[in-house]
């Protein structure tokens, strides 16, 4: 079952996330989508595993989420963060086509129907301020909103996050 959370940067999808999915599971899996790149990135990545519940096991899967999902033991519960860096990552480190990322990303919908996981996943709104300017911005807004579309399509709940308060577009949320 995936839940799919979307919201402006510092909304507080992340801690909606993993507070929905602590109310499931004892146990949970925090898949992390980003990387140590630069100082700012750092400092995001030890807030959030500072704040985040001792609970939480860490999977610093980068790229790699299909192996991490493959990783999670059946019926197990977690949260992909995030899935903008993740296409960041894909598009301009792995250098993968608008296809092959929609391909990767119907893999993963299999992996978590298969192994009967939740997955609650991670996105921002990044279109909300109009049309960016430049090809490679476009491509990269054009390409993750194909990826909501999708993830939404496959998704039980669809919660957006706006200063904190999260909106129900589709199912619900646990807390």
């Amino acid at each position: 079952m995936i839940t799919f959370i979307s919201g402006g940067a510092r909304s507080g999808k992340s801690s909606i996330a993993e507070t929905a999915v602590l109310s499931r599971t004892s146990s949970p899996v925090y898949i992390a989508s980003s990387r140590y790149t630069d100082e700012e990135m750092s400092e995001r990545i030890r807030h959030h595993r500072r704040t985040r519940s001792a609970r939480f096991t860490t999977v610093e899967a980068g790229f790699h989420v299909k192996e991490a999902l493959s990783g999670m033991k059946e019926e197990s519960a977690g949260v992909l963060d995030c899935l903008t860096v993740w296409l960041s990552e894909a598009l301009f480190t792995e250098g993968l086509d608008e296809q092959k990322i929609m391909k990767e990303a119907a893999l993963w919908t299999d992996i978590i129907e298969k192994r009967r996981l939740y997955i609650i996943i991670v996105s921002n709104d990044v279109n909300e301020a109009g049309l960016p300017s430049g090809e490679s911005v476009r491509s990269y807004v054009d390409v993750l909103e194909k990826l909501h579309r999708f993830f939404i399509q496959h998704s039980e709940n669809v919660i957006q996050v706006r200063a904190g308060f999260p909106k129900v577009w589709k199912g619900e949320i646990r807390r």
